[in-house]
């Protein structure tokens, strides 16, 4: 949303920028997520619903094109943080942290299971 709200490109570059950066821990926290979620033998499914991520974004990008032209990219980009705040307060209302390595202690009691 404060890419929406700035006067000057250099404060515009700085907010993409930051944006990059703050996106850049995403993915690998996503994935330690998942293997905490899914059990070994679903997690390359999970894995690949997770990265279909990049192409719905692609059809989503296609959808901001169409806002832009339509209210403008400030009003686009004040839509899309309204959006990610909704997004975010689901998430810490419906989403709990998931017990860490719980399905690889379940691999390390199997394997002392077997002879």
């Amino acid at each position: 949303m404060l890419s929406g709200s700035v006067d000057s490109f250099g404060l515009f570059y700085f907010c993409r920028f930051g944006l990059g950066v703050f996106q850049s821990f995403f993915n690998p926290t996503s994935y330690s997520i998942i293997s905490d979620v899914f059990h070994k033998d679903y997690r390359t499914t999970a894995n690949s619903v997770f990265n279909l991520g990049i192409y719905f974004g692609g059809g989503l990008a296609s959808m901001s094109q169409a806002l832009i032209n339509a209210i403008g990219w400030r009003q686009t980009y004040d839509i899309s943080g309204y959006v990610g705040y909704a997004m975010a307060l689901l998430v810490l209302i419906f989403i709990r942290e998931p017990e860490r390595n719980r399905f690889d202690k379940q691999s390390v009691e199997e394997k002392k299971l077997i002879p």
